[in-house]
C-alpha cells in the first residue's frame, strides 16, 4: 500500500496521522500535485492528492480512507474489496 501525499495539504496529513496511530505499513511518497506521476493521478479523476493506492484500486476521498483505516488493517484488503465491487455494481446499472 502507497500513500502519495502532498507535504503542504491536511487532508494529506490527516490520513499519514491515521497511519501512524494504527501503526499502519504504508509506503509515503511525498510528492506534489504539479510533480506526481501521471499514472498515480490517473487513479484520481480530480488529479488530486492524497491518492491511497493498492494494486490497481486508488483511493482519493480522505474520509473513505480514514474510514477504512480506522475499522482495522487486516481486514483493509476485504474493506476495498467491498469498496470496489459496490462501484462496478454502482456504474453497471
Amino acid at each position: 500500500m502507497i500513500l502519495y501525499s502532498n507535504n503542504d495539504d491536511h487532508y494529506s496529513h490527516r490520513v499519514r496521522i491515521v497511519l501512524a496511530e494504527k501503526d499502519i505499513a504504508c509506503e509515503i511518497r511525498e510528492t506534489s500535485n504539479e510533480e506526481a506521476p501521471e499514472e498515480v493521478l490517473a487513479l484520481n479523476p480530480y488529479h488530486t492528492l492524497p491518492i491511497l493506492a493498492d494494486r490497481d484500486l486508488g483511493l482519493y476521498d480522505t474520509g473513505v480512507m480514514l474510514s477504512i483505516l480506522m475499522n482495522g488493517s487486516p481486514i483493509l484488503h476485504f474493506y476495498l474489496f467491498i469498496l470496489f465491487q459496490g462501484l462496478i455494481a454502482e456504474f453497471s446499472c
